[in-house]
């Protein structure tokens, strides 16, 4: 493996596509019935599915549990800053 992995300690554990735990959680972005969207130390997590629940939170020890139907976990480009500085380069170009 290569030595340029920033990532810190970070967990996801699956159990039968309703439960997902995951350590290593600084902050919870946003959350909805089909999303939550959750800052790691190793970057932004999706979880998409359908009847989400995140049924723990606890920030200060950066674990997260949501329940429900997960379809898909990956880790996404954060949106923000990047996008706002393209659009306005694009702008007064």
């Amino acid at each position: 493996m290569s030595g340029d992995n920033k990532c810190g300690v970070s967990s996801l554990v699956l159990r039968d596509r309703k439960n997902l735990s995951v350590n290593g959680v600084c902050e919870l972005v946003s959350y909805d019935d089909c999303e939550v969207i959750l800052e790691t130390n190793c970057g932004r997590l999706l979880v998409s599915g359908h009847s989400l629940h995140v049924s723990k939170l606890d920030l200060s020890a950066g674990e997260v549990e949501v329940d429900g139907e997960v379809d898909e976990a990956a880790y996404i480009e954060r949106s923000g800053a990047a996008e706002k500085k393209g659009l306005l380069s694009r702008l007064f170009r």
